[in-house]
């Protein structure tokens, strides 16, 4: 398995930018939102970042 993922690096980046897309998921509900206050919004600018990931697992 791993040097299958050495042959084929996007599957690292691909599942990368999945896993970190979770915490995201997770505080999306009005609930989170409050409670996290100000630091939601912090934590959803991870997004960007997260969405060069996939950019880069589809080309």
């Amino acid at each position: 398995m791993l040097k299958d993922i050495g042959k084929r690096p996007f599957i690292t980046v691909g599942f990368t930018a999945f896993v970190l897309l979770i915490p995201l998921a997770v505080t999306s509900p009005k609930a989170m939102v409050r409670k996290l206050g100000r630091r939601w919004q912090t934590l959803h600018r991870a997004i960007y970042p997260i969405a060069a990931l996939a950019i880069l697992h589809f080309w």
